[in-house]
């Protein structure tokens, strides 16, 4: 092949990669989507940041649950 038939080709190469990299970007975001809605991304770092935090309580079955809830009312 010939310089100019490469350079061709290289740039079509090129701009293939380029539309595939759009496309696959586009369907990474309508795949994303939840069917609630799209969260608040504030929120979503004020949870992920807590549950990483240590927990303050240990819950030993469902009635220690419902005392906890009762003590905060």
């Amino acid at each position: 092949m010939n310089r100019v038939t490469n350079e061709k080709i290289y740039s079509e190469i090129s701009t293939i990669k380029r539309e595939m990299g759009i496309m696959r970007s586009l369907v990474i975001g309508m795949l994303g989507r939840d069917e609630e809605g799209e969260y608040n991304p504030v929120f979503v770092r004020k949870i992920l940041r807590a549950a990483k935090e240590k927990p303050t309580h240990t819950f030993n079955g469902c009635g220690s649950l419902l005392e906890a809830i009762k003590k905060v009312k």
